[in-house]
This record gives structure tokens, sequence and C-alpha cells, in this order.
């Protein structure tokens, strides 16, 4: 009987590993750049402690900046997402309504670059110190 209980136990914890760590996410927000772009915010199905939330930006069809982690979060339910923008069509920041001085995500346009997404092989110091020639 112990043998039984322990080989359903086991089963039943490989099962809920897997379907853990599936990776499958969801869109909680979509926010809409002048110029055919857009962001997409996304979180995770299945969490455990905290949800955590990435973006992706497609311009014109084609991805742009691939899914990247933002940050952990409660329930997407009590959420807003909003762009920002000092001069509209150039670079945009995301924004929770909640924290509205606190920019998460920052996109050139032009250029295609955005925070936080890192560039391959950039550094920490590098990847922040982008991000803040994008605010300026």
């Amino acid at each position: 009987m112990a043998m039984k209980a322990t080989a359903i136990f086991l089963t039943t914890t490989i099962s809920f590993i897997c379907v853990s760590c599936t990776g499958k996410k969801y869109q909680v927000s979509k926010l809409d750049i002048p110029g055919e772009a857009e962001i997409r915010i996304v979180t995770d199905y299945y969490y455990e402690n905290d949800r955590k939330y990435y973006y992706q930006i497609t311009q014109k069809g084609q991805i742009n900046v691939p899914t990247t982690y933002i940050c952990n979060g409660g329930d997407p339910a009590n959420l807003q997402f909003s762009l920002v923008s000092a001069q509209p069509g150039e670079v945009v920041g995301v924004v929770e309504s909640r924290k509205p001085n606190d920019v998460l995500i920052l996109y050139d346009t032009h250029s295609g670059e955005s925070w936080p997404h890192a560039l391959d092989s950039e550094s920490f110091d590098k990847q922040e110190s982008r991000g803040l020639n994008l605010l300026h």
C-alpha cells in the first residue's frame, strides 16, 4: 500500500511539475503604437508565489523585441498598463496605473531599441545606461 501511495504521489508531482513548467503565457494587455507596432504584456498561466510579467514588441507583423521579463506582480485583473510618450511617434514608455512614475518599458519606434530587453552580451551596466539614454 505504501508503494502504491508513493507511486501516485510521484506521478502527481511529476505531472504538476511538467504542467507548471510548460511556459504557457496569456496576454494581459495589448498597447497599440502608431506605425503598426504593438506592445503585448503577458504572464504565465501557472505560477507559484508571484506572477512574472513579460513583454513582446511587434512592428508590421514582425517580432522586433522577443518575449522579455519585466517584473513580478499580482493579479492581472488589478493591473492597468498604458503608453506614455514625450514626443508622439518616437520613444514610448509603458507604465502601470498604480505607479505612473515607474517606467516599465521603453521603445524607440525609429531604431527598434527597447529597454529592459538586453542586447546580446550586454552587461547590466550598459543595459541600464542604454535605458537612461532612451529616457532623455
